[in-house]
């Protein structure tokens, strides 16, 4: 397509009786025959357009990128065979369509190595301790076999846990002396030892017996091991003095939980009977040392009255 220049250079003149436009130089009207004397000349009609520029007539010509958008269009290779503009990365032309070598494109600058994290020491932990979050320790007990002469006494053993059988399998399998039945359970509460009597017990009702005891009494205890050697400790119950020895034993139970007596209610206080008339002791550490015996807990008058020798 090409641009046409339209142009009209001749002048005319308008008659006045009719308004036909007549070609200059004319002295009547060609349609109504009036004379033109005094009649308009009038401008052209239309004035001369320009030619059209060069690079518009030449409608047939390739538009490349990088004309119509110079800043955006990236920077072109020429193809080695023809010439053509080539973008980068482009490996055959479009022009020719022969391989054409490419500079291999830059690469991007390495980035700098992230330094390392700094190691922060965490600031000691203060305030209330949440006992609901700490992990408990384990409870652990230790159970020393006794020496005796010509005999090789077993390794000791360290116990881990909150209940232990106490039976030949768990104390000594070769040891024909010890029943292989569950005589008695190790048993650990609050950081409290118990050992859970639940066979020829008093009454026959298991009960859990604090252990307790001072070094003289540990080191009585072993004595008395020590003499019986493999054989038992007692051949039968009634040749010790039972209840003596629970008279002690709760005798220590009740100390280990008595309050002084002033700083306890009047309630809170048993006062004794019979021939201990006017004795006073607390009533609640006289519970703990009647469950110890395997009695109930209220009976605290059975405990004043026969076992606490205060």
């Amino acid at each position: 397509m090409h641009y046409m220049a339209l142009t009209k250079t001749d002048y005319t003149m308008r008659c006045k009786n009719c308004g036909w436009e007549n070609p200059n130089g004319l002295t009547k009207c060609e349609k109504c025959n009036t004379p033109l004397a005094g009649a308009v000349n009038n401008q052209p009609a239309y004035d001369t357009v320009p030619e059209a520029p060069q690079a518009a007539q030449n409608l047939n010509k390739t538009v490349f990128e990088a004309e119509v958008f110079p800043q955006a269009a990236p920077a072109a290779n020429a193809c080695p065979n023809c010439g053509y503009p080539m973008r980068p990365g482009v490996t055959d032309c479009p022009n020719c369509h022969q391989q054409a070598a490419q500079p291999a494109a830059p690469q991007p600058a390495p980035r700098p190595a992230a330094p390392a994290p700094q190691q922060v020491k965490a600031a000691p932990m203060s305030g209330t301790v949440n006992p609901w979050v700490q992990v408990a320790p384990a409870n652990k007990c230790s159970l020393i076999p006794v020496e005796q002469q010509g005999v090789e006494t077993p390794a000791t053993l360290n116990l881990k846990g909150d209940a232990h059988d106490l039976n030949r399998a768990n104390l000594d399998p070769e040891n024909q002396t010890i029943t292989s039945k569950v005589q008695a359970q190790l048993t650990c509460e609050d950081g409290q030892w118990y050992i859970l009597v639940n066979k020829m017990s008093k009454g026959g009702r298991p009960r859990n017996a604090p252990i307790i005891g001072t070094p003289k009494d540990i080191e009585l205890v072993i004595n008395m091991m020590k003499r019986a050697g493999n054989g038992r400790v007692w051949n039968r119950v009634p040749q010790c003095d039972v209840h003596n020895f629970r008279a002690e034993y709760a005798t220590a139970v009740y100390l280990k939980h008595a309050r002084p007596l002033k700083s306890i209610p009047k309630e809170e206080r048993y006062c004794c009977r019979k021939d201990r008339k006017g004795t006073w002791f607390d009533r609640r550490a006289m519970g703990y040392a009647s469950v110890a015996l395997g009695h109930s807990k209220n009976r605290v008058s059975v405990v004043g009255e026969h076992y606490l020798r205060i």
